[in-house]
């Protein structure tokens, strides 16, 4: 079974790949700060999108999100839905939600 985040752990090399989406989550982390969202939010949204970069990288997908199909996004929520959290069990219902609402966010800024 897979441990928490093993697939999907941000490596220097997928962020390099993936600049424009850098730049993206940087712009868009900027707006969340600037509407007062708090720190939670801003960290999860980052964690969510280095783990976004770095499923696209892994599967040779395009970096630049506007290329991005709501298939990529299916299956990066799919390998998310069978990670373990720290005890050993699947993520919550309510983790997974999170991560969709994140990309939704994210998304609908783009």
């Amino acid at each position: 079974m897979r441990t928490r985040g093993a697939d999907l752990t941000p490596a220097p090399r997928a962020r390099a790949k993936t600049a424009t989406l850098a730049r993206q989550t940087e712009a868009f982390l900027a707006t969340l700060r600037a509407h007062h969202y708090s720190q939670t939010l801003l960290s999860q949204s980052r964690l969510t999108l280095d783990r976004l970069a770095t499923y696209l990288d892994e599967r040779g997908l395009a970096p630049d999100v506007r290329q991005v199909r709501e298939e990529d996004l299916l299956g990066f929520l799919h390998v998310l839905g069978h990670l373990t959290n720290r005890s050993g069990a699947q993520l919550a219902l309510s983790t997974l939600n999170v991560y969709t609402n994140v990309l939704k966010r994210f998304f609908g800024y783009l």
